[in-house]
């Protein structure tokens, strides 16, 4: 029985003993009245008996006196006297009567009062009657004669009053009967009402209940027989109650078999897992009623009461042992599959090295032999096979690529980039390609587009070189647009959005949801022109999505097509918008091409610097452009002309321009889209040549040589061999023909090579010599990279400097390489084949960090220590401008140096600036030697920091010296 039926029980019980007691206090009540109205009647009835007996005794009384005066001899003066005696207690006894029911002012009182008067006027005169005779005793016979027929009189006048008034009494006594009876009848109804009728009404309710939950149970117990699972409800205790027909099905046992049986696994659970009504589920191995073994998957609720107790479980069971079968054989299979993928991860592994090692070799070697002294027919059977292992590289790389990035492993650089330079290696990698075909190159950056940012950039340009080599292949006509503006990012990150826009074959509707595809193309016919392995706009897709931006595409078949795709990168600490030129008096401009959007990127650059320029779009009409202007006395200081123009080319149009007297002193720049300047014997007007695309730094340098604008304060990247003049690097490699080409390159950029096969010879040189740095193949006998790295960081190795800079050069180039190689201990990492321009990179960030374990070289001419040839070239040969610059670069790089005298030892961040502002002031005057110290003891830490501020004061004081010199030369 629940706990509210109980409740409901006890209510009932005490609403059953209100009403028994109120009842039974009303009857008490009504029988109390209805005595009291017997007694009444009784009380009434005795006073009517006494009035009545009031005239019978006064007769009586009369009578004994009379026969006591009459016959003496038989009454006695006695009996007359126990006569009044009585008739006085009958008087008395009427007066008691009276007293409750009137007072002494009612008329009844007051008439019995009058009867009692005369009443005794009576008894005294049958006493004097009783002692008389004869005459006198007549007399007195008829004086009380007289008086008794007045009482008697009085007395029914009396008696009938009091009739009257015993029948009023009567009936005010029945009507209070009445209304208790009314009264009790009444208050049992609203004891019924107040009572009984909520007790009732909840009794309804929980019989509704009842019912609903007896339904409900029907239909669950319906449902669950009609379920595959097991089903069972137990007790608190575990003890089985009902089974649905899953369970007989499930575990065999007959449902009378299972009602009361106590199941050890469901027991144990409710011991632990359901303390407070919680639950539990479980897997477990289950036996059947014949014994065989079964996985059963349990889930047990409690079902609670009103209080939140627990008052049974419901229990469901459903077989699982398939699914665990299953679930086994996928383990197996997934675990296969990581060994599978390993092994691949290490075939692929080996077979990069298998393949880059002879690439190496090829496209290296073939790269030294460009170099060298060729006829036509050999440069161009050396030309094919570099671009054929430059080709098959590539294809290496995209599939290299495509691994790292399906394994969720691609590691994103962020540093510091100039955007103009991302974009232009990417055109340039295209521009010989394009001029070969005939397909001009446009790049047109927004203006408002800031150009220095943090990210990576080699991503970023192998992003832009896939969309535009795409582009160029697929274009035998027209251009190929490659458009950059800012675009919204949030967070205070910048935000750029790239379009690469062509005029080639276009796309199919139906065939673009596919390029984005790994190994498909929209073309797959086997006659198809274009080639492709259908890697590349599937690794930029991943990669730009890695930059927290999209793709997308739309083309037209026959128009072209353009890919559009936007970047999210981080701001870098100097961002801006570039630098520009400054002329000391207004220049006019003529730019004279046939393509308007080429006209038009031309126009609002040299707009941007402050140039007013006018425009034409073939050679008659540049030509007419001129004479106007020079008629109207604006001749321009500069025209450049393009040399294809539809009517005239560009040659004919500059000559035409010098022949007439306003064009001699103009400068001539030609804009050309082959990769050489074409050459005109004896008479070429042309002062300057720039190849197509136009790069914004080349216009701006040229420029700034031919009308002697300010150049743009930029880091120097001249690829000379001074860098590096006095670094002695160890090459270790187990490869010949890398060892050829690695000293080949290292001579190249002035480094001094020392040389060891394998990781135990190069520990052995490194205990007897301190190198610079050490470019560490990973993979050789004996010993290999990693090792021989993890042993030279060890103190006690016995190397000589365990500090030396140490580059991982492999032909690795998976996902994780990287990593492995930073965790060995190793510095930097370089990917064969080795590019001559990213190993002078990371030499030089190596060499950044650790200062020359030889000593300073000690110049014998001033371009060592200070490139005055090539400053005169940045700044246009202008000696007077040269020595004002020298002498305030004197004044403020003096400063500088007493400012890091004096916070050496007490700030370190404000050392690091001072650092940074010197080598910004260094490079840009060509003070090639000091900028680099400076920048040594901006980026170093702080265990050599002694060593590099001497060094940083040794080159100060050379440099000081050669540009005073030179001040004192010009003076």
């Amino acid at each position: 029985m629940t706990s509210a039926a109980h409740t409901l029980g006890r209510r009932m019980r005490a609403g059953y003993l209100v009403v028994l007691l109120t009842v039974a206090g009303c009857l008490a009540a009504a029988g109390w009245q209805v005595r009291e109205l017997l007694g009444m009647d009784a009380y009434h009835a005795g006073m009517v008996n006494g009035a009545g007996r009031q005239r019978f005794l006064a007769a009586r009384v009369v009578q004994r006196a009379l026969l006591k005066s009459l016959a003496p001899q038989q009454f006695s003066r006695l009996q007359v006297e126990v006569a009044l005696a009585e008739w006085a207690d009958q008087q008395d006894s009427v007066e008691n009567h009276l007293r409750p029911i009137c007072s002494a002012s009612d008329p009844l009182c007051s008439g019995f009062a009058l009867l009692k008067i005369q009443q005794r006027k009576i008894a005294e005169l049958v006493r004097l009657l009783a002692a008389s005779s004869g005459n006198q005793a007549v007399e007195r016979g008829g004086l009380l004669e007289a008086a008794l027929d007045a009482y008697l009189v009085a007395a029914d006048r009396w008696v009938a009053d009091f009739s009257q008034r015993l029948a009023e009494v009567t009936v005010a006594q029945q009507r209070r009967v009445f209304w208790w009876s009314l009264l009790l009848i009444g208050t049992t109804a609203v004891i019924v009402v107040a009572v009984l009728e909520p007790i009732i009404r909840r009794l309804q309710r929980e019989w509704t209940t009842v019912d609903a939950a007896a339904q409900e149970r029907q239909r669950l117990a319906a449902v669950a027989e009609t379920i595959h699972n097991s089903v069972a409800i137990t007790d608190v205790n575990g003890r089985i109650e009902w089974v649905n027909a899953g369970y007989v099905r499930i575990t065999g046992y007959r449902a009378e078999q299972a009602i009361g049986r106590t199941d050890a696994a469901v027991v144990a659970g409710l011991s632990k897992d359901v303390e407070g009504g919680r639950g539990f589920h479980t897997e477990l191995i289950r036996y059947r009623a014949d014994g065989h073994m079964y996985w059963g998957s349990i889930d047990c609720r409690p079902m609670t009461d009103e209080a939140g107790r627990a008052a049974a479980y419901i229990i469901i069971e459903s077989d699982v042992t398939e699914e665990r079968t299953a679930a086994d054989a996928l383990r197996a299979a997934k675990e296969a599959a990581e060994a599978a993928n390993r092994t691949k991860g290490a075939f692929l592994a080996n077979m990069s090295h298998e393949i880059r090692t002879p690439l190496n070799g090829m496209i290296g070697m073939t790269g030294l032999l460009l170099d060298t002294k060729l006829d036509s027919e050999q440069r161009e059977y050396a030309d094919i096979a570099r671009s054929s292992g430059e080709a098959l590289l590539a294809i290496v790389n995209d599939i290299l690529d495509l691994s790292k990035i399906e394994a969720g492993h691609v590691d994103l650089e962020c540093i510091d980039f100039d955007l103009r330079c991302v974009i232009d290696e990417a055109v340039d990698a295209v521009a010989l390609k394009a001029a070969e075909k005939g397909v001009e190159l446009l790049v047109d950056v927004d203006l408002t587009c800031p150009l220095s940012f943090r990210g990576d950039p080699a991503r970023l340009r192998q992003i832009l070189l896939n969309l535009l080599s795409n582009a160029v292949k697929f274009s035998e006509v027209g251009d190929v647009t490659v458009a950059v503006a800012p675009a919204p990012a949030p967070d205070g990150r910048l935000g750029l959005d790239f379009t690469v826009q062509d005029c080639g074959i276009g796309i199919a509707s139906d065939q673009i949801h596919k390029l984005f595809t790994p190994f498909t193309q929209a073309d797959v016919s086997t006659t198809r022109r274009h080639g492709g392995t259908g890697l590349g706009l599937s690794i930029c897709r991943r990669l730009i999505e890695a930059m927290g931006g999209t793709i997308g595409v739309s083309s037209t078949p026959g128009q072209g097509s353009t890919f559009r795709f936007q970047v999210i990168l981080e701001p870098s600490a100097g961002h801006g918008l570039g630098t520009s030129l400054s002329f000391a008096s207004p220049v006019h401009a003529l730019i004279v091409d046939d393509h308007p959007v080429n006209l038009r990127i031309l126009a609002a650059q040299l707009t941007n610097w402050g140039v007013t320029v006018t425009t034409a779009g073939g050679a008659a009409e540049g030509l007419q452009r001129w004479t106007d202007l020079a008629a109207a006395g604006c001749v321009p200081a500069v025209a450049i002309l393009d040399h294809q123009l539809p009517d005239h080319d560009g040659f004919w149009l500059g000559r035409e321009i010098r022949r007439r007297d306003s064009g001699h002193n103009c400068r001539l720049v030609l804009l050309s889209s082959l990769t050489n300047r074409l050459a005109s014997v004896g008479d070429d007007p042309f002062d300057r040549a720039i190849a197509k695309p136009i790069k914004r730094d080349a216009l701006l340098r040229v420029l700034a040589e031919l009308l002697g604008g300010a150049p743009p304060q930029t880091l120097s990247t001249d690829d000379s061999s001074k860098d590096f003049a006095g670094r002695h690097i160890l090459l270790v490699d187990d490869n010949t023909v890398n060892q050829k080409l690695g000293v080949r390159q290292l001579n190249l950029l002035g480094v001094t090579v020392a040389q060891a096969w394998n990781g135990a010879e190069a520990m052995e040189k490194l205990r007897l010599q301190a190198f610079d740095a050490v470019l560490m193949d990973c993979q050789m006998p004996e010993m290999d990279g990693y090792e021989a790295t993890r042993l030279l960081r060890c103190k006690d190795s016995g190397v000589l400097n365990p500090e030396v800079p140490v580059i991982a050069m492999t032909a690795n180039a998976l996902a994780g390489d990287r990593e492995q190689c930073l965790a060995a201990g190793m510095n930097d990492y370089i990917t064969k084949p080795i590019d001559r321009r990213r190993l002078r990179e990371v030499l030089l960030g190596a060499f950044a960090r650790v200062p020359s374990t030889a000593p300073a070289a000690t110049s014998e001419s001033n371009q060592e220590i200070f490139d005055i040839l090539g400053l005169r070239e940045i700044v246009g040969n202008d000696p007077a401008f040269i020595d004002e610059l020298l002498a305030t670069f004197l004044e403020s790089a003096g400063g500088l140096m007493n400012q890091i005298e004096q916070c050496a030892d007490q700030d370190p961040a404000l050392l690091k600036r001072l650092a940074h502002q010197l080598r910004g002031a260094s490079a840009n005057i060509l003070a090639r030697r000091l900028a680099a110290t400076a920048t040594s003891v901006e980026l170093g830490d702080a265990s050599h920091k002694a060593e590099r501020l001497a060094q940083l004061r040794q080159d100060w004081s050379e440099s000081q010296r050669q540009i005073a010199e030179l001040l004192k030369k010009a003076g």
